[in-house]
């Protein structure tokens, strides 16, 4: 089994902390994890990525050509990335940005859209968008048949329950207690509290529906 996850934005939007906690999670739940971070030198403000894999075999090579989901928060960024889409991937990217591209063809009908970035904003900071997007992530693509019940529910039940997937599953099993862990343990002790605020909501979000 190999999973393959590009997650895209623009510097400042923690992306390679996005990468980080999802790596860390995934070994955490006994998977082998890489990640490679590919940027701009405009550092802020421009284009990132970070690709990520997660398999049940040591990772051979680290690289990624075309991911099995490609989730992006910023315009440029998906404009730059559009060519490493398959017609067998997700694109999972914020409804602002979607609109930016709605009517464009795509290599890939599998699309997921939600407002990451408004509710990052309505959590408190555009700088938890990263979080909104992973929670989100986890509960809808990572980890189908968790349930969708609160994260502090599952914490303490470890109960799954049945769920209807979005496009592809991945299935992978990396539960809600391990992001918190990996979250708590990658980011600085002052944030903390906003950003597992913030993966909750992404957790408890649900898709658009695209016309």
């Amino acid at each position: 089994m190999l999973v393959q996850i590009r997650i895209a934005g623009i510097g400042g939007q923690g992306i390679k902390v996005a990468g980080t906690i999802l790596g860390e999670a995934a070994t955490e739940c006994g998977y082998h994890a890489s990640q490679v971070v590919t940027y701009t030198p405009a550092a802020r403000g421009g284009p990132i990525y970070s690709d990520i894999q997660v398999s049940d075999k040591p990772i051979q090579y680290p690289v990624i050509e075309k991911p099995q989901v490609l989730a992006t928060i910023a315009p440029i960024a998906l404009q730059t990335q559009i060519g490493c889409l398959s017609e067998w991937s997700e694109l999972v990217v914020d409804s602002r940005v979607y609109e930016g591209i709605k009517g464009q063809e795509l290599p890939t009908n599998n699309i997921v859209t939600a407002s990451f970035i408004r509710a990052a904003e309505k959590v408190g900071s555009p700088t938890v968008v990263n979080m909104v997007l992973l929670g989100f992530l986890e509960a809808n693509v990572l980890s189908l048949g968790l349930g969708k019940e609160s994260l502090e529910g599952f914490v303490r039940s470890h109960e799954p329950v049945n769920r209807i997937g979005l496009g592809i599953s991945l299935d992978l099993g990396i539960t809600p207690l391990s992001f918190q862990r990996s979250i708590e343990k990658s980011t600085p002790e002052r944030f903390r509290k906003l950003n597992l605020r913030a993966f909750r909501v992404g957790w408890d979000m649900e898709p658009d529906q695209l016309p």
